[in-house]
């Protein structure tokens, strides 16, 4: 498996372990946000797998290369067929109507990828095949967050987080593989709160330094703006449409920061560093539950921006949790 992943040398070290034993569970979920690399480490310990019994280099290097250019005859990808939703018809339809198929190699191996939108008819057919699964099959759930998943299924499965990364480690990746200038290697990495994809985003967009200010400008006059004025603000950022969740991002960390400070006063461990008389004047006026809760409403303006929502609706919504009105 290639070693060269980045933070993952633990994990790396697992899965290779694995291969090298040939004991593999039949059912795996690989837990962490979106950009933390999760479906790269799968087909990753996939290649690993479909190599298992492949008695040249020559056999194993063709293996390698279907999966990296997608045609592998022995890997099935599923995903969500709704934006929100893996429907009980995709799972039964590409997963448990095909388990039953014997695989041109030695295994099998199918990558779920936002597991947890799978709804409970979709989970429920999935675990009768994680229960009683042929000797070949190997599934590995892609999640964001396992708790959506059902405790049966977790119960069945081989857990690894794909936990975030050393900023340090990140800012020197994007250096290296980017040719990003250093001061936007370090601001992007501190930023992505050790999420690479999210690092590179930052870091490969001409308009992240522009689009931070903005968003700090408009969390430093929170208390003092009316939420009209915070629209007016924000919808700047319009113009950043696919962007606008990184922002959102953004804020979050801001409210975790307020929240960092409320509990330890430690100025040194807020990412905000600079903005520390905007977060100290702000901590004062807000209890630990208006925080959680205003977190909590940032989390799910994301979602009703994927589900089409109303731009300025799903802002005025998110500001009154901010605001504590």
């Amino acid at each position: 498996m290639n070693t060269n992943i980045l933070g993952r040398e633990s994990l790396v070290e697992y899965l290779n372990t694995a291969a090298s034993k040939e004991e593999f569970s039949h059912a795996y979920i690989f837990e962490g946000e979106k950009g933390m690399g999760k479906l790269f480490i799968a087909k990753e310990f996939a290649k690993l797998i479909l190599c298992a019994g492949k008695e040249t280099e020559e056999e194993r290097q063709i293996v390698r290369k279907q999966v990296e250019n997608g045609n592998s005859p022995d890997i099935i990808y599923i995903e969500p067929d709704k934006p929100t939703v893996i429907s009980v018809e995709e799972i039964r339809t590409k997963l448990v109507g095909t388990s039953d198929i014997f695989p041109y190699g030695k295994y099998k191996v199918y990558i779920v990828k936002e597991a947890e939108k799978m709804n409970e008819q979709a989970q429920n057919a999935l675990l009768k095949t994680i229960e009683e699964p042929p000797e070949y099959v190997i599934i590995i759930l892609l999640s964001a967050n396992k708790e959506r998943l059902l405790p049966t299924i977790r119960s069945r499965c081989v857990t690894l987080d794909v936990k975030p990364i050393d900023t340090a480690k990140i800012k020197q990746y994007l250096i290296d593989n980017y040719s990003i200038v250093d001061y936007v290697a370090e601001t992007a990495a501190k930023f992505s709160a050790g999420n690479v994809g999210r690092a590179v985003r930052y870091a490969s967009s001409e308009d992240f330094l522009e689009m931070k200010g903005v968003v700090v400008r408009i969390l430093r006059n929170l208390d003092k703006d009316s939420i009209a004025d915070e629209i007016a603000g924000i919808m700047h950022l319009e113009g950043y449409k696919k962007e606008i969740k990184d922002c959102i991002d953004l804020m979050i960390l801001w409210f975790r920061d307020l929240l960092v400070l409320k509990a330890t006063g430690d100025a040194n461990r807020v990412l905000f560093r600079e903005e520390y008389k905007y977060l100290n004047e702000q901590i004062a006026k807000r209890e630990y539950n208006s925080i959680e809760r205003a977190i909590e409403s940032m989390e799910k303006t994301k979602k009703r921006l994927d589900a089409n929502v109303r731009f300025d609706t799903a802002l005025e919504i998110m500001f009154m949790y901010m605001k504590d009105k």
